[in-house]
């Protein structure tokens, strides 16, 4: 990490397959990495840093399945910590303090969409940046106006048709499509409050076995290849945003003014949005009107003043630990101290 830092470039880290059962992602990591070390991505490594974890979930992977574990979806682990995947990834951002995350995925295909809205996914490629509103705004305003506009110009170019991301949930009788996330457990939102400008990139796939393989990994291949392009033209502006970033949080929080808060409750808008669909019977394209939950404005419904500082009793050292695989500094008093704290009850 140290020595990836001392290049002075931007380092950028791609993780594949944190979903087992998303093969393409996992799949275009190595050609990425075959690309950058042997092909057509070759002069990138003179400008950027590449760390690339094909597998980030391994397990699930040999058994095809989102995640080996009953309960646990790595995914939405990234503020528990629970799963030695997830410690795994954290401790690999901390060391390389990436200024670009990418989280490659892949998204269904007909699963809820067919028996909700009788229709299929047309899209080849779906794309969000991190959306927590916590995330410093810089690091937002760089990826929706020099990262997304490539990444997309890019799917444009070599034919794949892309949207938003946006996900429907198993519940039948709710007819709402949700955009990404906003919550922190999320890969792409962890990311982006470490101060990486942060994408998920999800391809078409899940639910349709190997069928059009190729064109899922190309469509990866295609949209970070463009990605890892726009970190190497704009290489000062990206790495001095991060850093300014990074040094603003921390006066921040060394230095809390009143009324600078912290989103903890969110709430995301519910607006009209027309989508891009399938009938899969003639399979021509067919609009739909849904109900949309939009997380690229969302707001903060509870707000607390920034903490300076969390008070852990020392029998609660598994929360200490897990707070310290996600970068937090954890001290241990040395004596007796009186402190003046806030205490509130969830």
């Amino acid at each position: 990490g140290g020595e990836a830092k001392r290049l002075g470039r931007p380092v950028v880290v791609l993780a594949g397959l944190q979903h087992g059962n998303e093969p393409a992602g996992g799949e275009a990591m190595l050609v990425l990495a075959r690309e950058l070390a042997l092909g057509s991505l070759r002069p990138l490594l003179d400008r950027v840093t590449v760390v690339i974890i094909p597998h980030s979930n391994p397990d699930g992977g040999y058994y095809f399945r989102r995640s080996p574990y009953a309960n646990t979806d790595i995914n939405r682990d990234h503020v528990k910590v629970d799963l030695p995947e997830t410690r795994a990834l954290h401790r690999l951002v901390n060391e390389f303090e990436p200024h670009v995350f990418v989280d490659a995925h892949e998204f269904s295909v007909a699963t809820r969409w067919i028996e909700k809205f009788g229709v299929l996914q047309s899209y080849d490629l779906m794309v969000q940046y991190a959306t927590n509103p916590n995330v410093h705004p810089a690091l937002t305003a760089l990826a929706d106006g020099k990262f997304l506009g490539a990444i997309r110009g890019a799917a444009s170019g070599a034919g794949y048709s892309h949207f938003w991301y946006y996900t429907t949930s198993y519940n039948m009788k709710s007819q709402l499509v949700s955009m990404g996330g906003t919550t922190p457990d999320i890969g792409r939102n962890f990311a982006g409050l470490q101060h990486a400008v942060s994408f998920l990139i999800e391809s078409r796939g899940v639910g349709i076995g190997r069928d059009s393989f190729l064109r899922r990994v190309h469509s990866h291949v295609v949209s970070i290849g463009s990605l890892l392009q726009t970190a190497a033209d704009n290489a000062q502006e990206l790495i001095d945003t991060v850093a300014k970033a990074r040094a603003e949080t921390v006066k921040r929080g060394m230095n809390p003014q009143p009324g600078d808060t912290v989103a903890v409750r969110l709430r995301s808008p519910v607006v009209k949005q027309k989508l891009d669909m399938l009938d899969p019977v003639s399979g021509e394209l067919k609009v739909i009107e849904v109900d949309w939950s939009d997380s690229l404005n969302v707001k903060a419904e509870i707000a607390r003043q920034r903490p300076w500082a969390y008070i852990v009793p020392p029998v609660f050292h598994d929360v200490a630990e897990r707070l310290m695989v996600s970068g937090v500094e954890v001290r241990r008093l040395a004596a007796p101290v009186e402190l003046e704290v806030e205490t509130y009850q969830v």
